[in-house]
């Protein structure tokens, strides 16, 4: 017996992406070479059941003059109706031979989403069961008793016959084209029930594309070319890979049988990953372990070095590998783990935009431009030997809760610049510090005991520490511990210039340790009236500060009264005092911060 369609693209795409077609119109199993078009479809049809149903092309001829569609059927021979209820839904299932009834009888709720016309040959008495011994979809027995459904949401119509389960699609009969029955019926039930059943162009979900007229799910798409599981395409064609000794981790092929990799798309860090997964096997026996749930492992010896699903690395484990160059592991957007025990130096734009969740390089020394960029899944970083990294490492690290890098001295700009979850930061040897870093993170604890020098805009948001210990810092750009009005006590004995709104929000700040400040800026300590006082007394018009610094000790009452008094007199001078505005003075601000 030849395999039907169903058949085949079970084999090929799985069952329940075949079992998913059948389920919600089997017509579509009609569809001219649908198992080519879908072989590259991967193994879930529901994303592209809309685009699947388009293929089927049922067009609607529009008329000049809408018929009615219960008088068209009878001029083709029918006796039909339209169903408003379940008795009327399941009205014809006497004429349903055993074994053959349609599914629609056991589904009392069928009517109330479909719109129904059922119809019978006025000549259905003499059309026997017996006398077809070989039944044909659409000969005269089958299309003897026909059900006609439109859903009511519209984009699908399906015209059932008498054969249920016994000839291929039933649920197809006469390509569910109504005009198929009679010339203008399909524009009759239209217009009747004023919905549109015909097919329209549908656009493929996000990681699907067509080539040639079939459907490729694709894991990846670099410089035109798409790359799947097991095959890759591009300028037309679609190239398989051999499943007997060949996979496809991200952008790269890696045959088993001769240990050789193949950059599939030229792509940026397709050097590196090879020379990695080279150094990692390093002349080893390899072989592939099935893990369950099409997950993979790739073994050097007795050392799992690369899982992977789907084409799509998951994790790496690379002994063995002491430098990687730029863009390592830029396009493996599956990735949540990797361990390199060996790496010291890392290039730039290594592990960008992927998922990680767990780095192990403990003797990572050094590491370049943009490494980690969004890598927004990382709780926790271990590097205990790391001593330098340039800009833009660790952006956007959302969930981040713990920083070990105990040897770190220098951090260029707008690292980790979004670090909402961190809440201690412990650099011990930290000396400079970029731009733009900790923009967001709601710090508790700051250790920063050899810091020198911070530039503009760090730890600008949401700082909720209460003391501030820098040592040894001397020079302190713009905006930074802008938002930190938590702080009351501040040591910086070293520092000798401030840019502008440093500090801005401490209004809580009561010893302020700076006695080396020679320069400030505007905006600093803005909100705390008694800072802000004293620094307008003690520097010049240049920002230059007299010798002796910024010190501020606790206030006694009557001086901060004072100071109150005199922020009141010139905020009566202005309109919005005139107005109406009341002001009271309440003794030590509610609190007593002596």
């Amino acid at each position: 017996m030849p395999k039907t369609v169903f058949d085949i693209i079970k084999k090929q795409n799985g069952e329940r992406f075949a079992k998913a077609i059948r389920n919600y119109d089997n017509g579509i199993f009609d569809v001219q070479n649908l198992d080519v078009i879908v072989k590259h479809a991967g193994r879930e049809a529901e994303p592209i059941m809309a685009y699947l149903i388009s293929l089927k092309n049922i067009e609607i001829n529009e008329m000049a003059v809408h018929m009615d569609p219960i008088k068209l059927l009878d001029k083709a021979g029918y006796y039909a109706y339209v169903v408003h209820d379940l008795a009327e839904q399941n009205a014809i299932e006497k004429y349903f031979a055993r074994g053959e009834e349609l599914c629609t009888f056991h589904d009392p709720h069928r009517f109330e989403k479909y719109y129904i016309i059922n119809a019978v040959r006025k000549d259905v008495d003499n059309i026997r069961r017996a006398d077809f011994k070989n039944p044909h979809r659409e000969d005269e027995y089958g299309t003897s008793v026909i059900s006609i459904q439109v859903l009511k949401t519209g984009g699908f119509i399906s015209i059932k016959n008498r054969y249920n389960h016994t000839v291929e699609n039933p649920d197809n009969t006469l390509n569910s084209n109504p005009d198929n029955i009679i010339p203008g019926l399909a524009d009759a039930i239209k217009h009747y029930f004023n919905v549109d059943f015909a097919s329209h162009h549908v656009d493929l979900p996000i990681n699907y594309t067509t080539m040639n007229n079939q459907i490729l799910k694709y894991n990846l798409e670099v410089e035109n070319t798409y790359i799947g599981p097991d095959f890759y395409a591009r300028d037309g064609r679609v190239f398989e890979i051999n499943k007997d000794y060949e996979i496809i981790l991200d952008t790269i092929i890696f045959n088993t049988k001769t240990k050789e990799f193949k950059s599939i798309a030229h792509a940026d860090g397709d050097w590196q990953m090879i020379n990695a997964l080279s150094a990692a096997i390093n002349g080893q026996k390899v072989k592939i372990q099935n893990a369950g749930d099409d997950t993979k492992m790739l073994f050097a010896g007795n050392t799992p070095i690369v899982t992977f699903q789907n084409g799509q690395i998951l994790s790496l484990n690379l002994p063995n590998v002491r430098e990687i160059g730029n863009y390592f592991a830029l396009d493996c957007q599956k990735l949540t783990s990797v361990s390199m025990p060996d790496l010291e130096t890392m290039g730039n734009n290594c592990f960008q935009f992927n998922i990680l969740e767990h780095v192990n390089m403990p003797k990572l020394r050094e590491i370049g431009e943009m490494s980690f960029y969004r890598c927004r899944n990382l709780h926790e970083i271990n590097m205990p030997q790391l001593q330098k990294m340039g800009n833009s490492c660790f952006f956007d690290l959302y969930k981040i809760e713990t920083v070990n890098m105990p040897l770190l001295h220098h951090i260029g700009d707008y690292c980790f610049q979004n670090a909402p979850a961190l809440s201690v930061l412990d650099l011990p040897n930290l000396q400079r510090m970029g731009q733009n870093c900790f923009v967001t993170a709601q710090l508790k604890t700051i250790n920063l005991p050899q810091l020198q020098s911070v530039e503009n805009s760090c730890f600008v948001n949401d700082c909720v520490a209460t003391e501030l210990d820098l040592p040894n810092l001397q020079h302190m750009g713009n905006v930074v511990f802008y938002d930190a009005p938590q702080l009351r006590k501040i040591n910086a004995p070293k520092l000798q210039t401030m840019g502008a709104f440093c500090f801005h929000a401490s209004q809580d700040a009561s010893h302020v340790y700076m006695p080396n400040l020679r320069r400030i800026s505007q905006g600093c300590f803005e909100q705390n009236m008694h800072i802000f006082e004293t620094l307008n007394s003690i520097r010049n018009i240049a920002g230059e500060i007299a010798p002796g610094g910024l010190v501020i000790e606790p206030m006694v009452e009557s001086k901060r009264k004072n100071i109150f008094m005199r922020a009141i007199d010139k905020v009566k001078h202005t309109d919005k005092a005139k107005s109406g505005i009341n002001i009271q003075i309440i003794p030590n601000g509610g609190r007593d911060d002596r």
